[in-house]
């Protein structure tokens, strides 16, 4: 390590007092990257999958209003979001990924076509062969962080003062303290290190709790 104050560039550890560790970029949220990152099987339903549907602009919850009235399954996630605005902060219910769903479908029973024609719904992302399935996984795992509010909390355990684990690079597998978080995705730690502490900075996704 450099002496205090001294760093590299902004993708490289900045040293004492604070080290600072890369963050990863965050994922494209436009319709592809949906399509190949979101999916489930639904557990009583083998054949039903999950699909992507496009929304006209800020009609998100008349789609999904009108294709539940259709007994469609759907979700469309929301997260708490705080912005300043007129010289003071302002916290609202956002969607997750705007102007996108995702609707479970079994192609060979359900009538997918009247999506389509569901007030507040553009269209279903579609593939070569019709609606285009996303992978297994994502939408399962979305599913996990949402709260008793119905919104999805990626934080969940990360409190200041919850004691964390680094799950990635140089720290990997050190324990420290969660002194705070930001809105920019970024975790400050007070870790312990070599019988002392060094205070750092993380991306959110590089860290857990400890139960």
């Amino acid at each position: 390590m450099s002496g205090s104050g001294e760093h590299r560039d902004e993708d490289k550890l900045h040293v004492v007092p604070t080290v600072d560790l890369p963050a990863r970029a965050l994922p494209d949220r436009g319709e592809g990257a949906l399509a190949s990152a979101s999916s489930d099987v639904l557990p009583d339903q083998s054949r039903r999958r999950w699909y992507v549907f496009r929304c006209l602009a800020r009609q998100e919850g008349l789609a999904e209003a009108n294709l539940a009235f259709q007994t469609f399954v759907c979700f469309l996630p929301k997260v708490l979001v705080t912005k300043r605005h007129a010289r003071r902060f302002v916290t609202t219910r956002e969607w997750l990924f705007p102007r996108y769903g995702f609707i479970a479908l079994d192609l060979g029973k359900d009538r997918w076509h009247s999506v389509n024609g569901t007030f507040g719904v553009e269209r279903l992302v579609m593939g070569k062969q019709g609606p285009q399935p996303v992978p297994n996984g994502i939408v399962e795992s979305l599913q996990t962080y949402v709260d008793e509010r119905g919104l999805i909390d990626f934080d969940q355990g990360l409190k200041p003062g919850a004691v964390v684990r680094v799950k990635r690079g140089p720290f990997a597998g050190t324990l420290g303290v969660l002194q705070s978080l930001d809105g920019k995705g970024r975790a400050e730690l007070l870790l312990d290190l070599m019988n002392g502490q060094v205070r750092a900075k993380t991306a959110r996704e590089w860290i857990e709790a400890v139960a």
